[in-house]
């Protein structure tokens, strides 16, 4: 599975993990200057191996297969199980002699709620699994 390095600046360390910001650059001294002040920042746990501290720049890794297999669950399986829900409530209503409209909406908010409780349980499950977590590798040379 390829690997993907990324730098970043460690915020906090909780026990063996870390929180840190990922940056888009090495040339950076605030955890603020790759993302804007007015953007969202986005701040990952991961496993901290060299015993990072807050403030240190690190370089981590994550496995892309992971992030394609997370951003497959959170986009794409909500809507395919939507409209799945959605085509096989429309297809029952033929064989129990219902109103279609209603068994189609009906089977889209039953598919979309399952796909919700697949999206709880897969992120319980990967919080839970350091195998999963990004990990640092080494300070950043920058």
């Amino acid at each position: 599975m390829k690997k993907r390095e990324t730098e970043g600046i460690v915020l906090e360390v909780r026990g063996n993990n870390a929180l840190v910001r990922p940056t888009n650059h090495t040339g950076c001294d605030s955890s603020y200057c790759c993302q804007g002040a007015g953007v969202k920042k986005v701040d990952v746990e991961m496993v901290n191996r060299i015993q990072a501290r807050a403030g240190d720049k690190v370089v981590f890794e994550a496995k892309e297969g992971h992030m394609l297999i997370a951003a497959f669950i959170v986009y794409i399986l909500p809507l395919a199980l939507t409209f799945g829900g959605a085509a096989g409530g429309y297809q029952l209503s033929a064989w129990v002699r219902m109103n279609a409209v209603s068994l189609a909406v009906g089977g889209g908010i039953l598919c979309f709620a399952l796909s919700v409780l697949i999206i709880k349980t897969t992120n319980n499950f990967a919080a839970q699994n350091t195998s999963l977590k990004p990990v640092i590798i080494r300070k950043s040379a920058g």
